[in-house]
């Protein structure tokens, strides 16, 4: 806590001496924001690491506790084999000592299996993440991560095996020496099998809402209007050299050529270039104040600044709501024009009266308005002469932002992104870019070439890991709390057989021996249902930060987990409910 106020103090000290240097007086808004080094490495990916360890424990609970229950079943199953070892003078600590031993075995050698598993799927595990996940190159089965993973399966194996051998040592040996069957004994018996496959159930309902969340998120993020058409678009990063293009009009004339030629070749339907193309992380902002109100705090609006050429809206699709495009005559030494995006248009004139009203500079990231170079940001009033369409800019989760596109004619950047649509196959156009660049200037480096189509895969590759991850965990816990279920069942038609028997001689109905067996199950599915939905709802809370239009409470989701989890559940049960309905009466009461 002290360490965190600290690192505040310093940072707003910081700050303060910053807006100092560049003319900010106190008591105006500050224009800086710092940053911890270690968070503008590494991101939020603390979130998603913690994530992925709880989601991981939770699977290793499950795992465990399915474990634990099967260590009871066959502790039951083998009591006439204890109790024989316990009449022939076995004391307890040898007959505990060895459960622990077996219990142990199995451990070591399921954590070496999962060891070997977790090596060879790493790869796989390392495709799944996103590219800029930090370190990734780096990652791989280091010894410390290792001895843990054998650590925790050892100490859960020793944990989880030490209660049923406990259990199994305390034999009494007129139960165990008569086969252990029975109505009321076996109940009792079977009562820790119970809470266990109950807790498994809790555990699934948990990380089922939470990949289900995960997954309805996911589809929305996806399916959201981008304001922009990514199919066959094509981007390639532009950085003339400024050794060799030091003026505006050297810059103009290499990029009017470069467009000429792009735009003649085959497949091209339209071509632009802009600094700051769509989900590609170029992006910077400045405040304005529109004419009529006055240059303070309370009028400026942070708004995003994009620089484009001739094209751009066509080559995006970006619809121009009003307006016109910019035009040959929008060249430096003009009067500069803006065309700004419907949320700008509604914030600063919300009358809809927005063609030909103007506005000013007033600051920016870099501080006051004349920390910014006059050639490129002169201290005069823009007029707007246009409407775009809103596009998710920075991100798909994010809102649109009020932003305002300037032609390149007018603010001279070097640095470019190239933005081709191809009439067909965009990958063939692709090969054609960098000859295209290199006819010009073979010294101007094109850094990257692909497809929009793969950044705005790439926009989403966080969300998509987390969710497969997630579902991936939620499938194996369902899968172990099934197979928990039906071993317990199914011990206890094993040991309910003679039960079974005799009240199919007295008239019962296989009809009515399937529905209790059936009953049984699923009231244990019902309580550990019951439980997962209260601590789903209480932990899904934390999932908030990484959903998108899709609340951590949404009724729907917790319905289809308990649907869905109802459904496999009946198949679970089923299994051994038709095994107790065919039971033959005469068999089992002559196996007794």
């Amino acid at each position: 806590m002290i360490s965190s106020l600290r690192r505040w103090a310093c940072r707003r000290a910081l700050a303060l001496r910053i807006d100092e240097s560049v003319g900010k007086e106190e008591g105006q808004r500050s224009n800086v924001a710092l940053v911890p080094l270690s968070e503008w490495v590494v991101g939020d990916i603390d979130t998603t690491l913690f994530f992925v360890l709880s989601a991981a424990g939770l699977v290793l609970l499950v795992a465990a506790a399915n474990v634990a229950g099967l260590a009871f079943s066959r502790a039951a199953v083998r009591e006439r084999e204890l109790a024989v070892r316990t009449a022939m003078g076995a004391g307890r600590g040898r007959l505990l000592r060895q459960l622990l031993t077996e219990s142990g075995v199995v451990a070591v050698l399921a954590g070496t299996a999962g060891a070997a598993l977790a090596w060879l799927m790493l790869g796989t595990l390392l495709q799944l993440a996103p590219a800029g996940l930090p370190r990734s190159a780096n990652v791989g089965m280091s010894t410390t991560a290792l001895v843990f993973a054998l650590g925790a399966t050892a100490f859960s194996g020793f944990v989880f095996g030490a209660l049923p051998a406990w259990r199994a040592s305390r034999i009494d040996l007129a139960t165990g020496l008569s086969g252990g069957r029975g109505s009321s004994g076996s109940r009792r018996a079977l009562l820790p099998q119970q809470v266990l496959v109950t807790f498994q159930v809790a555990l699934c309902v948990v990380l089922l809402t939470g990949a289900t969340l995960l997954v309805g998120s996911f589809a929305k993020l996806t399916g959201v209007d981008t304001g922009f058409d990514a199919e066959s678009v094509v981007v390639a990063t532009i950085a003339p050299p400024e050794a060799r293009y030091q003026t505006a009009a050297e810059l103009n004339t290499f990029y009017e050529d470069l467009l000429t030629r792009v735009r003649s070749l085959p497949g091209v339907s339209h071509a632009t270039t802009t600094y700051s193309a769509p989900l590609f992380g170029t992006y910077f902002s400045t405040t304005v104040v529109p004419e009529g109100t006055e240059e303070d705090d309370a009028n400026q609006h942070w708004v995003g600044t994009v620089i484009i050429r001739d094209g751009y809206f066509e080559t995006n699709s970006v619809p121009l709501l009003k307006g016109r495009d910019f035009a040959p005559s929008d060249r430096l030494g003009e009067p500069l024009v803006v065309i700004v995006n419907q949320t700008l248009a509604d914030d600063l004139w919300p009358d809809g009266s927005v063609i030909g009203r103007r506005m000013q500079y007033t600051g920016g990231l870099m501080g006051s308005a004349d920390s910014f170079d006059p050639e490129f940001f002169p201290d005069s009033w823009m007029t707007v002469v246009g409407v775009a369409g809103d596009v998710r800019r920075e991100s798909l989760s994010d809102v649109p932002k009020p932003e305002y596109y300037r032609p390149h004619s007018q603010i001279t950047w070097g640095f470019q992104y190239l933005m081709v649509r191809a009439d067909s196959d965009p990958s063939a156009v692709a090969s054609l870019i960098r000859e295209a660049v290199w006819s010009i200037d073979s010294s101007v480096p094109v850094r990257e070439v692909r497809t929009m189509d793969a950044q705005v895969a790439e926009s989403v590759a966080t969300p998509r890991f987390r969710m497969i991850l997630l579902a991936a965990f939620a499938g194996i816990t369902c899968l172990l709390s099934m197979v928990g279920l039906y071993a317990l069942l199914a011990l206890a038609v094993t040991r309910r057989t003679r039960e079974m028997g005799i009240r199919l001689a007295l008239g019962a109905r296989r009809s009515e021996v399937m529905r209790g067996v059936l009953a049984r199950g699923l009231r244990l599915v019902f309580y550990g249902t019951l439980l997962g939905v209260g601590a789903a709802f209480l932990s899904s809370r934390a999932l908030s930060s990484m959903l998108f239009e899709v609340e951590s409470t949404d009724p729907a989701t917790y319905a289809a987990v308990v649907l869905l989890l109802a459904s496999v559940a009946v198949v679970a049960c089923y299994l051994p409910a038709r095994r107790a309905g065919r039971v033959d009466p005469v068999v089992s009461l002559q196996e007794e």
